[in-house]
């Protein structure tokens, strides 16, 4: 299963959709900071996506992986991942994704798989935009960063 996942796109859904239409994925996941932006998918709240019915978490069964999706403003991430780590954890999640420190990040802590696909519009310290494309099967998880 091919997975898109992006984040703080803040605005730019012309970005989000050309990715979607390049990369051609069998799931589109945003991680909030205009969830909005994303047409067709799975989105959650970002701290900047104001009044929207979007929910700040969501635990999704893709592929025998309990995927935990968050933007990770509510978790604090940019101290730490420890909030985010011990959510996943009483989920039972063996995947987390989230965005909110515009950085790319790929970290296994207790068999627990971290993955940060950085912004698509709004990248810091001098990175370049970014998305995550997540190859899932049934025991295999193999993550790609693209930039753009």
């Amino acid at each position: 299963m091919k997975v898109l996942v992006l984040s703080d796109s803040h605005g730019d859904s012309g970005i989000v959709e050309e990715i979607k239409k390049k990369e051609n994925p069998d799931l589109a996941i945003h991680l909030g900071d205009y969830g909005r932006d994303l047409k067709d998918g799975i989105a959650v709240r970002g701290n900047c996506d104001g009044i929207t019915n979007l929910p700040f978490k969501r635990l999704l069964n893709l592929k025998g992986h309990r995927v935990f999706i968050s933007h990770g403003h509510k978790e604090n991430v940019k101290m730490g991942l420890h909030r985010l780590f011990y959510l996943a954890k009483q989920e039972g999640a063996d995947i987390v994704l989230y965005g909110h420190t515009h950085e790319r990040l790929e970290k296994e802590i207790e068999g627990i798989l971290f993955l940060n696909p950085g912004s698509v519009a709004r990248p810091n310290w001098g990175d370049r935009p970014s998305y995550l494309i997540l190859n899932l099967e049934e025991g295999s998880v193999k993550p790609s960063f693209i930039e753009i």
